[in-house]
Parts: structure tokens; sequence; C-alpha cells
């Protein structure tokens, strides 16, 4: 079995690739995250490394006033991984309190079958996925990693491509569209694309047409790809 905090280090990794704050800062092992937008991760800190001891009540005071030239109140993301050791007990006893917990699903993509209604897949969000997510436009400008956004008349989400891992984050149904699936999925892909046209290839899909200048401001085309269950 994986190492559970060796796993959640790694998942908090992959997560701040999938979520890039606009501003950050670097506290002794820690990496301090500013954002405008909505998103906690953004505007937390990510207590990755470093010890504790004397000087832990230090850098939470530096911490708030960090954020406090931010406009921002101090806010730190706790997961297994997070280091130092006994940083939550110091954090109560600052007044500091729990809100907005979240779980986190690891499994195997052998697992998953797509039954039901056709889903499209875009290299680029458009307004209607936008929307029905509610995602942060500017957050996903700043997105680095290989993403595939997912729509469909009754759902959306985002995929984020890490090596092995494809983290699904924004994932957006409609409620009484749920517990239904899809049976096809339909991507667009930059012709010019080979590397992700080949990741694709062995996920299944097919190239079934062109769309001719899909792709603005370049006028690309995309190869259309297709894949039944």
């Amino acid at each position: 079995m994986r190492d559970p905090r060796a796993l959640a280090a790694h998942i908090d990794v992959l997560a701040d690739e999938a979520f890039p704050a606009a501003h950050t800062a670097r506290l002794d092992g820690w990496i301090l995250r500013a954002d405008p937008g909505r998103h906690r991760r953004n505007r937390s800190v990510w207590a990755r490394a470093g010890d504790g001891g004397d000087g832990l009540g230090d850098r939470i005071a530096r911490v708030q006033d960090w954020y406090a030239a931010h406009g921002l109140p101090a806010r730190f993301q706790l997961t297994p991984a997070t280091r130092p050791e006994g940083l939550a007990e110091a954090l109560a006893e600052r007044g500091y309190r729990e809100e907005g917990p979240s779980a986190v699903w690891t499994g195997s993509l052998e697992l998953l079958r797509a039954e039901g209604a056709a889903v499209s897949l875009a290299e680029r969000p458009d307004r209607a996925w936008l929307e029905l997510t509610g995602a942060d436009a500017a957050i996903l400008e700043r997105v680095r990693a290989p993403c595939a956004y997912v729509r469909s008349e009754v759902g959306a989400a985002r995929g984020v491509l890490a090596g092995e891992w494809l983290g699904v984050y924004e994932v957006a149904t409609v409620p009484e569209a749920r517990r239904r699936g899809a049976t096809k999925v339909l991507l667009e892909v930059a012709v010019d694309n080979a590397p992700a046209q080949k990741l694709y290839a062995n996920y299944g899909f097919e190239p079934v047409g062109i769309r001719r200048g899909y792709y603005q401001p370049t006028n690309t085309d995309a190869l259309v790809m297709l894949r039944e269950d």
C-alpha cells in the first residue's frame, strides 16, 4: 500500500499545479499563496516543509503579516503531508478554526466506464463550460500542465494530466442528470499536436474529421477524435 503521507504530498503538488496562485512567496519551507479569486487553496499557506520548535510562532506571525499586506486573512491548508507536525495544534492555540474541509479520492482509470449521452473534450474552456462549472478563468490561464475540458448538456469537468496521474477538478453536474453517463466521447486536438494525439489514441480515440480554423487567433485546424465504448 502506498504511504498515505507520501501520497498526500504528491497530491498537494498536483493540485497546486492545477490551481496556480497569482502571488506566491516562500517562508522556511512553506509556500504562501494569494489570489483575488475565490479558491481557498489559492489564498492559503501550503505548509509543505520546515521544522517546528521555538521558531514556529514567529513564522505564523510572519504569515499573518504577509496576508495582511495582501488584504487577506491568514489561512493554512492542512493535509496529512503538512509540516511541521504539531502545526494544527499550534494554530488552534492561536484561535484558528477549521473551515471548508474537502475529501480527495483516487482510483484507477481502468475502473471507469462511461455510458449515456455524448461528451466532448476541448483543449480550452468556452463560455458555456465556464458558466456551468463556475471556474476562475484567470487561474486557468496560468495553468501550464496539459488540460482537457469536458462538456456535455448535463455536466462538465476539467482533467489535468501530470505523468501517470489525471486530476479531475471543477466537476459540475445538473442535479436531475446525476447517475447517468456516456458511451461516446468526442474531443478536438490541434492537428500539429502529435504528442496529444498519440496520448488520446492510446485511450482508444480514433480520428473522424477536421475542423478548419478551430483554434484562434492562430487559425489552427482541429483534429476531431472519437471513442465509442
